[in-house]
């Protein structure tokens, strides 16, 4: 086992959980004054290269000084829960919790990843670092509308050589199978979010024909850009991308940004609810006055009809118009 002289540190109060992956588990704590998100890796249940992992990314994280990724407060090993990273508290939820629970509308695309190349363009350009997994379960969106990016775990330092053959299947570059990875494996990675955005569908192989998942062409020619092949094909530089996506035009609603306890992320989705319930309410409303008329037209031409249209309208209309108008709220919702 890798050993370090670290203190041990039981100052920090737990909250509650708040996710786990192969590299450990995130925790909210606080130390009665500050919140704070605690990265933990249990020594019982990890390997020596995770440690190392662990322990690379920690002190990665404390040299960077970059807006949109988490800084490092410090990092230690406790001997009752292993070795552990305090980190700033993001009130937010990721791109892919959002995913999951709404359509993402073409404008936030495009907004968001702006953001991204913002971070990606800082990384690159002036700490020489490559994240290497960037995918919608690392980028967080806050309560205020930004961006940050997460977990770089695995995220290298430019130059440094072949390296671990390391990414997520479906995000990941090409190149990164073989050990290689540069700014433009990051542009690839991005692409491949935005690709999964668009159409709700996560990536599976790499892309061998031109994104149409939009009708907006310019957009469509941005991701594949991003996505090709081969990396001597997508954009040179975060900023590059960024230059490409300034030129679309999309006319939608504003962002409204991510609550951190969930509920409605955009006055849109509300309104639009609201809109639609009326118009059902309106429907219901118009069929219920329209019923007596139906059953008058019923006793002019089918007279043996005439007493079960009315038992069946007086007992039973009412019930039926209320299960139209649940299920066609619910329908509406879920579109």
């Amino acid at each position: 086992m890798i050993t370090q002289l670290l203190s041990t540190q039981d100052k920090y109060t737990h909250v509650r959980e708040l996710g786990c992956g192969a590299m450990g588990r995130v925790t909210h704590v606080t130390d009665g004054e500050t919140n704070y998100a605690m990265k933990i890796l249990s020594v019982h249940d990890s390997s020596d290269e995770q440690v190392k992992w662990f322990i690379r990314e920690a002190e990665l994280l404390q040299s960077l000084n970059c807006e949109g990724i988490p800084k490092v407060r410090e990092w230690f090993y406790d001997s009752a829960r292993g070795y552990c990273m305090v980190m700033e508290f993001i009130d937010g939820e990721t791109i892919e919790a959002i995913r999951l629970r709404r359509k993402i509308s073409e404008r936030e695309v495009v907004e968001w990843t702006q953001q991204v190349l913002l971070i990606l363009e800082h990384l690159h350009g002036v700490s020489k670092i490559v994240h290497r997994d960037l995918k919608p379960s690392n980028i967080m969106l806050d309560a205020r509308g930004k961006i940050w990016l997460i977990d770089l775990g695995v995220a290298n330092k430019m130059g440094m050589g072949k390296g671990t053959a390391i990414g997520t299947l479906g995000y990941a570059a090409p190149e990164q199978i073989f050990g290689n990875a540069d700014a433009r494996s990051d542009l690839y990675t991005l692409g491949m979010v935005m690709r999964t955005l668009l159409i709700g569908v996560e990536p599976g192989e790499f892309p061998t024909k031109p994104f149409e998942g939009t009708k907006n062409r310019k957009l469509c020619a941005v991701v594949t850009r991003a996505t090709q092949f081969d990396a001597s094909s997508r954009y040179e530089s975060a900023r590059d991308m960024s230059k490409a996506l300034s030129d679309i035009a999309i006319v939608q609603n504003p962002i409204v940004p991510a609550t951190g306890s969930g509920g409605y992320n955009r006055i849109d989705d509300l309104r639009l609810d609201l809109q639609n319930l009326s118009r059902i309410l309106l429907i219901t409303m118009s069929l219920t006055l329209l019923a007596p008329l139906a059953v008058d037209f019923c006793c002019m031409i089918f007279d043996p009809l005439v007493i079960f249209a009315q038992v069946f309208i007086q007992e039973c209309g009412p019930s039926l118009l209320w299960v139209f108008a649940f299920a066609a709220v619910k329908y509406l919702k879920d579109y």
